[in-house]
């Protein structure tokens, strides 16, 4: 999250100051992964202690996001391109984090584009026409039949 709200603030920034776009979005998202770093335990720790979470609403929280196919699918992305840029970068000597930086930013943003179009939901069938009943009497049962 801290590297997304950088790469936000330097790429505002790189607008504002008319700087070189890329390196100040990039320095935006590696200052802001830092500061996520940090922040994210204390930001947590403060949020348990405001709800007042307890041990089980906590165990809840994780299970309910371990079975989330959305939140699974965000991490994996994340995940996966972080470590592809990572690798990547580093292969080309711009350092590894600063690919690690892009690819987080990027899969976490696919993966969030790709959970909102598989979501939308599709056109609804129409529904085949019911026969039309007798409103005044009520429905019945049918007769039992005599052998």
């Amino acid at each position: 999250m801290g590297s997304i709200v950088g790469v936000v603030i330097g790429s505002v920034a790189s607008l504002i100051k008319k700087k070189p776009f890329v390196l100040t979005a990039l320095k935006g998202g590696v200052n802001g992964a830092a500061v996520g770093v940090v922040m994210g335990p204390i930001m947590t720790e403060g949020m348990l202690q405001a709800k007042k979470a307890t041990p089980q609403s906590v165990w809840d929280r994780c299970y309910r996001l371990r079975y989330n196919t959305g939140q699974v699918r965000t991490d994996r992305f994340a995940t996966f391109c972080g470590l592809t840029g990572a690798t990547v970068m580093g292969m080309m000597g711009s350092g590894p984090l600063r690919g690690a930086v892009v690819g987080i930013v990027s899969g976490t943003l696919a993966a969030g584009v790709i959970g909102n179009a598989l979501s939308v939901p599709s056109k609804p069938k129409p529904q085949p026409a019911a026969p039309a009943a007798d409103a005044a009497a009520p429905a019945q049962p049918p007769a039992p039949q005599k052998k």
